[in-house]
C-alpha cells in the first residue's frame, strides 16, 4: 500500500463560515519525504501518515496537526467541538449521538458527512488498521469486524447513521473517557472517496 505521505491524499476541511483551515494539505514526493525525515529529531522513520496504520504515539501526535477529529481537547483539557458541532447521550447513557457541521468539505468539494465517519470507523475496526490505537474503539467492534477488509456500511449495529449529518454510536457508559476517544486521530474521518479511487484498501 502506498503511503498517504507519498500520495498526498489528505485534504483540507474548509468551514465556509470561517476563514481558517482545519487540515493541512500534504503532497510530498519521495524527495520531500526524505527532507521531512531529516527534519525530525526523533529516532524513527516516517513511512506513512495513515492514522489507522500509525503504531507510535509520537506519530499520532504529529497527525493532530493535519487531521481534524470529531471532537477536540482545548488547553484546559476540556472537550470542544470539532467536525461534530454537538453531541448528546440517550436516556440510558448507552448511545452517543453526534451532529456534524454541514460546512466541512474536502478540497475537491466532497462533504464530510456521517457516511464518511461510518466508513472510516469500519476501516479502523478492520485488519486494514494496524495501529495499536485501534484498541481505543474496541467497544464498537462486532464479530463482523474481525475481517481483513472493512465491513460494509450498515453492517455494524454499534454504528448507526441517522441522516447525512447525524450518527449514533453505542458506548459502554457516559464516562468522559469515551468522549475523548473521538478527539483521537484513530476515529478521524478519512478521505474515503480518494482512498477508493487510488485503490488504497488492500485487495
Amino acid at each position: 500500500m502506498l503511503s498517504f505521505l507519498k500520495k498526498g491524499l489528505y485534504a483540507l476541511v474548509i468551514p465556509t463560515s470561517n476563514l481558517f483551515l482545519l487540515l493541512l494539505v500534504l503532497s510530498f514526493n519521495n524527495a520531500h519525504t526524505q527532507d521531512l525525515q531529516r527534519g525530525f529529531a526523533w529516532k524513527f522513520t516516517i513511512v506513512n501518515l495513515d492514522p489507522h496504520r500509525l503504531s507510535s504515539d509520537t506519530l499520532l501526535s504529529i497527525s493532530k496537526h493535519f487531521i481534524e477529529t470529531l471532537l477536540t481537547v482545548d488547553e484546559d483539557n476540556k472537550i470542544q467541538p470539532g467536525i461534530a458541532k454537538s453531541w448528546a447521550y440517550d436516556e440510558k447513557k448507552q448511545h452517543l449521538t453526534f451532529s456534524l457541521r454541514q460546512d466541512a468539505i474536502w478540497t475537491d468539494g466532497t462533504p464530510i458527512n456521517t457516511h464518511t465517519v461510518e466508513i472510516s470507523l469500519l476501516r479502523a475496526l478492520s485488519n486494514v488498521a494496524t495501529s495499536d490505537a485501534k484498541s481505543l474503539i474496541s467497544f464498537l467492534k462486532t464479530d463482523n469486524n474481525l475481517t481483513d477488509l472493512p465491513s460494509p456500511p450498515g453492517s455494524n449495529p454499534n454504528i448507526r447513521v441517522i441522516d447525512d449529518y447525524t450518527i449514533s454510536l453505542k458506548v459502554p457508559s457516559a464516562n468522559p473517557a469515551y468522549l475523548r476517544v473521538f478527539a483521537h486521530a484513530i476515529t478521524a474521518p478519512l478521505p474515503i472517496h480518494q482512498l477508493n479511487k487510488d485503490n488504497l484498501f488492500p485487495e
